[in-house]
């Protein structure tokens, strides 16, 4: 039981580490393509960094204009959209009954990454992550590891 957990976890904590290394590449390719607003930043007719990668958000209740979580990674995926090049999607949930079934749909639809905003969606999360290892996720404002319970050595730190 507590193996499982452990696997488990650490299955997780393999996906957040893809998902920061994807997102900390596209960072470097982008920085390493910008011109200077000196230079006249003009677009050379190459591909972004970002082209054919697609992100999906599901939304929480409050809308992509609710001057929190939902918005602001609303306006991160415009800024990568104009940046790098990514495509994203978006749905905003009307209700918490609505998170599974959304983020189901963008595990069918083979996004690269989803995106959910807030600790409410993070119980689906686990749930889909599970159910889908290879998928990469990533969440605001939720935290996945219990540690009230007897932390992975791996994640042990001193004081």
């Amino acid at each position: 039981m507590i193996r499982r957990e452990v696997e488990r976890r650490r299955g997780l904590m393999t996906k957040l580490l893809r998902f920061i290394a994807v997102f900390g590449l596209f960072a470097l390719v982008t920085a390493a393509c910008a011109q200077s607003s000196e230079e006249g930043a003009s677009p050379t007719g190459g591909a972004q960094p970002g082209a054919g990668h697609q992100v999906c958000f599901v939304a929480d209740v409050g809308g992509v204009d609710d001057k929190s979580f939902n918005q602001q990674i609303y306006e991160g995926l415009l800024k990568a959209k104009s940046d790098i090049g990514i495509a994203f999607s978006y749905v905003t949930s009307k209700s918490a009954a609505d998170y599974a079934p959304f983020i189901q749909d963008y595990v069918n639809q083979n996004c690269d990454l989803i995106v959910l905003a807030g600790f409410n969606m993070g119980p689906d999360l686990i749930k889909s992550a599970t159910a889908n290892p290879d998928q990469l996720y990533a969440i605001v404002d939720y935290n996945i590891f219990d540690f009230s319970k007897t932390p992975p050595k791996d994640l042990t730190f001193p004081n």
